[in-house]
């Protein structure tokens, strides 16, 4: 027997309350500096640390991929800024819907669970890999998947196991949390002292 249901399926903004606290650990990052002033061309350590986020870009008086924990030393020769961004494997989507309530035969049906299918295209929505369990009588529910556009639909299941078909299907840009520290080493520039002095 097939469901016949309607199903609106909503993707809502997550606001950054519930992203960073209700649903996973959200993304924290430091950074450090040896010495944030110096007077000549020295070497400086930068050290970090990470939690929750599954890789760290550099950016400003320093580039490229770090690792999620480490320390680097650079080369300050005038006053610089250096950041470090490191951002979580996935971000946060809100779904929500209205529960259908009758079997296509108009039987009335108790919905026992819902199940969420994700994927990057409306094409692998079927066999997604990426699939969440929700128990009834949920009406929302916030899901994780990875970063960039994602594509969502919605099946419910009753007692017996038996699931409808899909709901319509909805997508959205995937933001993953992060935290972006910066240090900034100062150069402090000043007179060369004076040369050839002698006391007589």
């Amino acid at each position: 027997m097939k469901l016949n249901w309607k199903l609106n399926l909503v993707l809502l903004a997550l606001n950054a309350f519930l992203a960073h606290s209700a649903w996973g650990a959200s993304v924290s990052a430091t950074l450090s500096a040896s010495s944030q002033s110096v007077e000549r061309a020295s070497p400086v350590v930068l050290t970090w640390t990470s939690s929750g986020a599954a890789k760290c870009t550099a950016s400003g008086g320093w580039s490229g991929g770090k690792a999620l924990a480490g320390n680097e030393t650079v080369q300050v020769t005038k006053t610089t800024g250096y950041t470090l961004t490191c951002e979580s494997p996935s971000g946060p989507a809100t779904l929500s819907w209205t529960p259908p309530t009758a079997y296509n035969d108009e039987t009335p049906l108790v919905v026992k669970t819902y199940l969420v299918l994700s994927g990057a295209s409306q094409a692998v929505i079927e066999g997604s890999p990426f699939k969440t369990t929700l128990v009834a009588p949920a009406t929302s529910a916030v899901v994780q998947a990875p970063p960039g556009l994602n594509y969502f639909a919605l099946r419910a299941v009753d007692a017996a196991g038996i699931e409808s078909p899909n709901s319509v299907v909805k997508s959205k840009q995937i933001v993953p949390d992060a935290s972006a520290p910066q240090v900034i080493v100062n150069f402090t520039v000043r007179p060369q002292p004076p040369t050839g002095f002698t006391v007589e």
